[in-house]
């Protein structure tokens, strides 16, 4: 909902993907009782972690110079 709100000329494919990779990155790098807790979470850098691990993949390839 907060991709769709932010974003909403994203298409639904691509808020899925997003959404999926969140979601598998977050289940990996913390345990249930520590997504709880807001400092575990700055602690672990998530918000940088997700646009490392998940927005930078869904970018387009720079275009080559011709």
């Amino acid at each position: 909902m907060n991709f769709q709100m932010k974003q909403p000329t994203m298409s639904s494919i691509l808020r899925q993907m997003l959404c999926d990779c969140y979601t598998d990155t977050i289940r990996a790098d913390f345990t249930p009782d520590e997504i709880k807790d807001e400092e575990s979470i700055k602690a672990k850098g998530l918000t940088n972690r997700l646009v490392k691990e998940c927005n930078l993949k869904i970018q387009p390839p720079p275009k080559a110079d011709t």
